[in-house]
């Protein structure tokens, strides 16, 4: 809601929020379309490489389920979340640069 994601500024080409693809749901959720809309906002990536594979790409580069990792100024992180951030990023290590190459992120 209030900045992007580093995938988000990739596509969007902008630093400053709310994301383009921030999609709501009932009840006040909010979702990733880049995840779950793929070829609604990158309509390229996905004639090139379709939506599971962008789909599947964009969870590992947002690292889905792992908790926002974007704060809101003034907002502290959650205690531990960097280890965690970390150790996903080294568990997953493989998919994550798959990912890059799906959505041509550097």
């Amino acid at each position: 809601m209030v900045s992007l994601c580093p995938l988000g500024e990739h596509i969007f080409h902008k630093t400053n929020g709310p994301c383009p693809a921030l999609e709501w749901e009932k009840m006040g959720h909010s979702r990733c379309g880049l995840i779950h809309n793929p070829g609604r906002y990158a309509p390229t990536h996905y004639s090139e490489s379709g939506k599971k594979a962008l789909s599947e790409g964009a969870a590992f580069l947002v690292g889905a389920n792992m908790g926002c990792d974007l704060l809101e100024e003034g907002e502290l992180r959650p205690r531990g979340f960097l280890e965690k951030w970390f150790e996903y990023r080294r568990i997953y290590k493989v998919a994550i640069k798959k990912a890059k190459r799906v959505w041509k992120v550097e």
